[in-house]
């Protein structure tokens, strides 16, 4: 199985889980969010409210790694949160656009 985390953004940002057993054409996918185990690494950055979906709530300026685990895979987002912003961006470490250049972080 794999694991993947994928959120939307404004007013809240709210992520879900997906598992995906076997491959990207012929696997079987299924919605693990509340399945799922959610931890962040740093909660004075984010925390992770699991009510009716995964709400990240932005604490304090910084990075962090929210996981979420089932069936013993971690799916694993990158987030900061900037000074003064209440919203949790998602980031790709190493990430680069179209033409190579390295998409910057929004802080």
């Amino acid at each position: 199985m794999k694991n993947a985390l994928a959120c939307t953004y404004e007013p809240l940002t709210t992520c879900r889980a997906e598992g995906l057993w076997g491959n990207n054409l012929y696997g079987t996918r299924l919605d693990v969010t509340a399945l799922a185990t959610w931890t962040s690494d740093a909660q004075n950055v984010v925390d992770v409210l699991k009510v009716d979906n995964v709400t990240l709530v932005a604490v304090g300026p910084g990075k962090a790694h929210v996981n979420a685990t089932y069936d013993g895979v971690t799916g694993i987002g990158n987030f900061v949160v900037c000074p003064g912003d209440p919203v949790v961006h998602q980031f790709w470490p190493g990430a680069v656009d179209q033409f190579g250049a390295p998409i910057p972080l929004p802080c």
